[in-house]
């Protein structure tokens, strides 16, 4: 959670709220940094970890709105077309 949303000074300050939804775009954008921070950081790690020529599957869900809250169609991206592309995966 960015220190910004939980100090009542900030203008990122969520007001008690335990999510985003309906927050400020002040809100919004101390969210998107810390998320930044974290996957730089995880990535940076995992970067350290990995053998010489290897390779990391991720899968990185994206959203059609521009709705910080949406939390879009991602039960068809697994139910169906990741299952799928896993399986051909597997079969070869």
């Amino acid at each position: 959670v960015p220190e910004a949303v939980t100090e009542r000074w900030s203008a990122a300050y969520n007001r008690g709220k335990i999510f985003i939804h309906g927050a400020s775009e002040a809100t919004a954008n101390a969210y998107r940094r810390q998320f930044q921070q974290d996957l730089a950081g995880f990535l940076r790690w995992r970067s350290q970890e990995m053998k010489s020529g290897g390779c990391m599957f991720l899968v990185c869900l994206g959203r059609t709105s521009t709705v910080p809250s949406d939390q879009g169609g991602a039960g068809l991206l697994f139910g169906t077309h990741f299952e799928d592309a896993w399986n051909d995966l597997v079969v070869e």
